[in-house]
């Protein structure tokens, strides 16, 4: 079945003039199936934001012609923040006539700096992410968004490009054994550093993929025995540092390792007093990898020192995922309320699964992991430090 693309069409108008210009240019595209929401009269920060997330939660993107500068801005860094991709039908017209006039549209001073804004801050991130790859200039690294850590072909410098393609600044560093990391690092904000580990066997078969193809010498590189080594010394540079986000990027495209840096709002529904439930050990993890974290149970006030929320309706913002460790009986709660509040995606700990839940999922769009223990996406060596881990490696699952 041909995939089907959503495509907002958003205007502080009545929408029509984008509309028709897109048409147009869909009759171009025959083949390809394309469902056409118009939002007009979006002229509040409140509105953009709310497309912006509509558009994230159904996978599509956004085609617009807001002339405001303020909803401009709103809009691209909304866009940008949620990874969802925006394009301005009036940014470029606006921007030639006033390159012909040499003068900028006189009911807006200074509207075609801002029209061109994206474009120029594209350039800047893309120079940024060539200037600061592999290690150079690491005492700019103040400058940088996102910093990426880890060994040789964890694809630091492929995921720095389409980061900054994205928007943002971008630096990445690598780990070599033995070898200590740039001291600024440590000075750095926690949740601006992401850490890329991955499986020894597929990371020894990417390195002598390569070598084969580069034509080089045998070397130590691609033994799985020392792949093995600088792995473990990546890990335990990564663990002494909490609050690192670590990344699992085995067998992931760029776009979902993207997805995983962007992501960091999680509820996790069903902590609990009691010290050996399961959802406590999840929240304890990921609070301490940087994660920005909405505790759920309606018989708690406060969790870890953090406000503990009834349900998922009364989280005070739109959040990333859901994580949920509750009896069967209250799953199908739990995702229904998911579903109302806009969350998308779903792991359900195995004993927490029910039928009904798990059918709500696929007929709403939620993207849902269930009957699997967590646990089995562990390396049994290290517990405290892979939960994060083990997560996303549930979560790469997922269906697209």
């Amino acid at each position: 079945m041909k995939k089907q693309y959503t495509i907002y069409i958003v205007s502080d108008g009545t929408g029509r003039t984008a509309e028709q210009a897109l048409n147009a240019a869909l009759i171009q595209f025959p083949e390809v199936k394309v469902d056409l929401i118009r939002k007009p009269k979006v002229r509040t920060e409140q509105k953009v934001t709310r497309v912006i997330q509509d558009a994230k939660q159904t996978g599509g993107f956004i085609v617009h012609t807001l002339v405001t500068d303020k909803l401009r801005e709103v809009m691209l860094r909304g866009g940008r923040k949620h990874n969802v991709h925006t394009i301005d039908l009036m940014g470029g017209l606006l921007g030639q006539l006033s390159e012909e006039f040499t003068v900028s549209p006189t009911e807006k001073p200074g509207l075609f700096g801002q029209l061109n804004k994206a474009y120029f801050r594209r350039i800047e991130t893309m120079e940024f992410a060539f200037h600061h790859d592999d290690g150079q200039r690491v005492n700019d690294l103040r400058k940088a968004e996102i910093v990426l850590l880890g060994v040789s072909r964890t694809f630091k410098t492929p995921l720095s490009i389409y980061l900054a393609f994205k928007g943002w600044f971008v630096a990445n560093v690598p780990i070599v054994i033995n070898h200590e990391i740039p001291s600024i690092i440590h000075k750095l904000p926690k949740e601006n550093i992401f850490c890329l580990d991955t499986n020894a066997r597929a990371l020894a078969e990417l390195r002598r993929a390569r070598q084969n193809y580069l034509g080089g010498a045998v070397s130590e590189y691609d033994d799985i025995e020392y792949v093995r080594m600088e792995l473990m010394y990546a890990r335990k540079i990564f663990v002494k540092n909490p609050g690192w986000v670590i990344v699992n990027v085995t067998n992931k495209p760029i776009e979902e390792i993207a997805s995983e840096i962007l992501m960091k709002k999680i509820a996790v529904v069903g902590v609990s007093r009691k010290k050996t439930k399961f959802g406590n050990a999840i929240y304890k993890e990921l609070k301490q990898k940087g994660y920005h974290l909405f505790p759920v149970n309606p018989q708690i006030n406060k969790y870890e020192g953090d406000i503990c929320y009834p349900n998922l309706l009364s989280l005070p913002e739109k959040i990333d995922a859901a994580v949920v460790n509750v009896p069967p009986a209250q799953t199908e709660k739990v995702v229904r309320e998911a579903k109302q509040a806009g969350i998308n995606k779903i792991w359900m700990q195995q004993g927490s699964q029910s039928d009904e839940a798990i059918k709500f999922c696929e007929e709403n769009g939620i993207d849902c992991v269930s009957n699997e223990c967590i646990l089995m996406f562990a390396q049994p060596t290290a517990f405290v430090h892979r939960v994060h881990k083990w997560i996303w490696g549930a979560l790469r699952k997922l269906p697209v």
